[in-house]
């Protein structure tokens, strides 16, 4: 497992293993936004992107989930919520009528 370049002070981000396809920010080899491109994160509505229940708040900690596209290397993977999206981020639908 490769180290992180950064850590957000939750022991749950030291449990999650980076991927080459992760944003360099995470240990991995995306860069998220240049002057050309934005590639979105799974904390702008993914709906791939299931949060984890904190036991503590008895709420969702919205920090942390499991990712479940099937077509990422992420699927099935404890994924921090801006670490990952490059590839696999899919927009919550929403029916506004």
């Amino acid at each position: 497992m490769k180290k992180r370049k950064k850590s957000c002070g939750n022991d749950l981000l030291n449990l999650c293993k980076v991927l080459d396809t992760d944003y360099i920010e995470y240990g991995g080899k995306i860069t998220r936004a240049d002057d050309k491109c934005f590639y979105f994160d799974c904390s702008a509505g993914c709906k791939h992107f299931i949060p984890l229940y904190d036991k503590t708040s008895c709420d969702m900690n919205l920090d942390f989930g499991v990712c479940t596209n099937a077509k990422s290397k992420r699927c099935g993977l404890l994924t921090f919520e801006h670490q990952a999206g490059f590839g696999c981020f899919e927009a919550e639908d929403y029916n506004y009528d």
